[in-house]
């Protein structure tokens, strides 16, 4: 197998503790392509395109290239004609192109002369831009300063290149122009080329380290929500992430996110969603004052093909018990029940290594993470139990299902978030529910959370399993659909059973949320439903999660998921985001601490 590594590098490299760099590019097939190969591509990614390759890119084209004998003129052009050369580079004049491959190469304009030389050839159609940026590397001499510069920008390039391959790290379009500012800092120096190798290393340390810094979405053009206002109703409030930073506190390197917790998201109205909307138990009401809608009779004033943006009134009475929202806080987006959501201005902290956790950590009601577009992320729990006894507790995802808007989202003081996995959480990070998952958001012990799928058509299956309440079951109370026992430990159930303090409802029970909504208790309606079954996780292959909802595979090292129901069928599956309890240690300034417990209708349908 070709090792397509300089070894004068490797023992330079090596001495800078970086630990991929014996296969400092993605290593290839047997007798596919040389070094020389690899390395000529790798230096048209540099000139055309101002980044490192992807790995699969790379071992293309130099397959190609060595199919043609080495010659890259007889590949350039195919090479050159894509969508991302488009997108970055499509409005550029002539004269920005020329002078852009001088950068991108050399890391400076072109000089007078030839600049006005490769203008003209490629206004005239005598060369393409391509074919321009083969002839500008072509002729770098040896031993020059500009060859100085092209072979440092190759090392560092072949060195992220490697590290995108040995860690599986995504490789988007955020990370593209991470890579592309990396290779813009270097130059001809030593020092140069040591602090981009030094930042490579820190970036691959862990797919969790890069995906902390990277995953987020970032307003960088400072946009406003249009309907979520300030405190003093001026102006819009800022949405997604404001900034994220790495930083170190008391020798622990840290992602710090700032934001103030307002998406953006936008629904396209299905009559789907209208019809449900419309459907609710409490939309039209013989007491108007106490029905979901505002109009008469009760529906939604939204319409299929309707464009709604996150806070935008589709309706609904806002209120919170006798109290409405505020001006400027979204009224006619957000059932009855909940609060309205406020500017949050949120700093937290995550850890960029996490740590497995010594003591067992239950996850509590407050924020326990964050999504990727800064908004909450919350657990199971919605602080309520059956009649207020402290025991059957009930799941947010089911008890509060008429409760949230058309995001699958609502507040909590002020604070909106999610309990589950919804559409608009999944369209902001580019769902597509083909292979795995991407990252939806950061558990505050610093581990990823992925989304629902674990490959094309399989989901990520939660072992955490409904208990049988018939008479004779192992985890059932001596009666049929009874519930007056408690499981003594809910990840072991051969522990048995032990008398409740207080029973719940029956599974043909019933219980009223908070919002006056009616539910049948069937089993599962309560987390006291719940059991670990460790032979799920044991046997279930690798698509099983384990106590805490997460697992690892593939090198995208510990992750948790979000879990539903199957591939066809969103249902919430418990526990729905992570936990009941944190895989990590959660660290002194974290954004939350350990805690303890404080069907229905499903949510709303998405498209997709």
């Amino acid at each position: 197998m070709l090792n397509r590594f300089d070894i004068k590098n490797a023992v330079r490299l090596v001495g800078l503790g970086l630990w991929f760099m014996f296969a400092s590019v993605a290593q290839a097939q047997v007798n596919s392509y040389s070094q020389a190969d690899y390395d000529s591509v790798q230096k048209m990614y540099i000139a055309y395109y101002g980044r490192p390759g992807d790995p699969a890119g790379l071992a293309f084209w130099a397959t190609r290239l060595a199919e043609g004998g080495g010659d890259l003129s007889a590949i350039i052009e195919n090479f050159g004609d894509s969508s991302e050369y488009t997108s970055r580079f499509g409005a550029f004049s002539s004269t920005e192109l020329v002078d852009n491959i001088f950068l991108q190469i050399l890391g400076r304009s072109a000089d007078t002369a030839g600049l006005a030389f490769y203008v003209d050839r490629l206004d005239s159609g005598v060369s393409t831009l391509a074919s321009i940026a083969l002839q500008i590397a072509d002729g770098i001499n040896d031993g020059t300063d500009d060859a100085a510069i092209y072979d440092n920008k190759l090392a560092a390039a072949n060195a992220y290149s490697a590290g995108v391959e040995d860690s599986g790290a995504d490789y988007g379009e955020s990370e593209i122009d991470m890579a592309k500012l990396l290779l813009d800092g270097v130059d001809g120096s030593t020092s140069s080329l040591d602090a981009a190798l030094a930042t490579i290393t820190s970036t691959f340390s862990s797919s969790s380290a890069i995906a902390l810094l990277t995953e987020w979405i970032i307003n960088v053009e400072g946009d406003l929500s249009a309907f979520i206002l300030d405190g003093q109703g001026a102006s819009g409030v800022l949405v997604n992430v404001q900034s994220v930073e790495e930083t170190e506190v008391n020798g622990t390197a840290y992602a710090r996110v700032q934001t103030e917790g307002i998406p953006d998201y936008v629904v396209t109205v299905t009559q789907d969603l209208v019809d449900w909307l419309n459907g609710r138990p409490r939309a039209d009401l013989s007491a108007q004052n106490n029905q979901d809608f505002v109009t008469e009779p009760g529906a939604t004033t939204a319409s299929a093909g309707d464009t709604v943006e996150f806070g935008a009134d589709i309706g609904y009475r806002s209120f919170s018990g006798d109290t409405p929202c505020a001006a400027g806080a979204g009224y006619g987006y957000w059932p009855p029940g909940p609060v309205c959501p406020e500017d949050q201005a949120k700093d937290g902290y995550f850890p960029i290594e996490p740590v497995v956790g010594s003591e067992d950590c239950e996850v509590g009601l407050a924020a326990s993470g964050y999504a990727v577009n800064g908004v909450s992320i919350y657990s199971w729990d919605d602080g309520q139990s059956y009649n207020s006894q402290d025991v059957w507790h009930t799941l947010a995802p089911f008890a509060e299902v008429y409760d949230v808007d058309i995001c699958g989202g609502h507040a909590a003081g002020g604070d909106y978030h999610h309990h589950f996995y919804s559409g608009c959480w999944g369209d902001i990070v580019n769902e597509d529910k083909t292979g795995h998952s991407p990252i939806y958001g950061f558990a505050a012990d610093g581990y990823a959370v992925y989304g629902p799928w674990h490959d094309t058509g399989v989901v990520a299956q939660s072992c955490w399993s409904p208990r049988d309440y018939s008479a004779n079951s192992q985890s059932g109370c001596g009666a049929d659909g009874e519930r007056s026992c408690l499981l003594v430990d809910q990840y072991d159930l051969s522990q048995g059973t032990v008398n409740a303090s207080s029973s719940g409802p029956t599974t043909t029970g019933e219980y009223v949320s908070m919002s006056s909504n009616t539910f049948v208790t069937a089993a599962g309606f309560f987390f006291e439903d719940y059991y670990y079954d460790s032979a799920c996780t044991a046997n279930g292959g690798d698509q099983a999660l384990d106590q805490y909802n997460g697992h690892e595979h593939d090198g995208l090292g510990y992750h948790y998921h979000l879990t539903i129901v199957s591939d066809t069928d969103t249902t919430p599956a418990f526990p729905f985001t992570f936990g009941p309890r944190y895989k990590g240690e959660l660290q002194d300034n974290s954004i939350a601490s350990c805690s303890g417990p404080g069907g229905g209708m499903m949510p709303p349908p998405r498209p997709g």
